[in-house]
């Protein structure tokens, strides 16, 4: 899977922002600019967690003083542009995946597990995932 672009709206400390990739991208700048925060929309917007693969916290993503987010992900995939939009409105949660309202097991049968895929941003985070490497 290769990640076209990120759009976010009301996320963490962005208001808006929109990132194109290339092959190869790096982030840097001081601290709390919001480098992570890049990692974190990925992530939430793929599989709806947070890095550490819980659901219940999403809600802190919202930018304080707003009452929703958005976030959207262009990726290709097996030669396939899937465009995929998460966003949070109070307490309800909408899934898009090509402008069409989905779940995320039908998501996830496309993309993967979080797990691995979360490892792959945030090798911290899983250090179980450390010792199965090993072996």
């Amino acid at each position: 899977m290769k990640i076209q672009s990120l759009e976010l709206y009301h996320f963490k400390n962005h208001t808006y922002a929109h990132f194109e990739f290339k092959d190869t991208n790096h982030f840097f700048g001081d601290n709390f600019t919001g480098k992570t925060s890049i990692g974190d929309a990925i992530v939430f917007a793929l599989y709806g967690v947070t890095k550490h693969g819980f659901k219940t916290y999403v809600h802190d993503f919202v930018q304080i003083g707003k009452k929703s987010l958005s976030v959207k992900i262009v990726v290709q995939l097996n030669n396939a542009t899937l465009e995929i939009e998460r966003s949070i409105n109070g307490n309800k949660e909408t899934l898009l995946l090509n402008k069409n309202t989905t779940t995320q097991k039908q998501l996830s049968r496309l993309i993967g597990d979080h797990s691995a895929f979360i490892y792959s941003f945030f090798s911290d985070v899983f250090p179980e995932q450390e010792k199965k490497n090993s072996t």
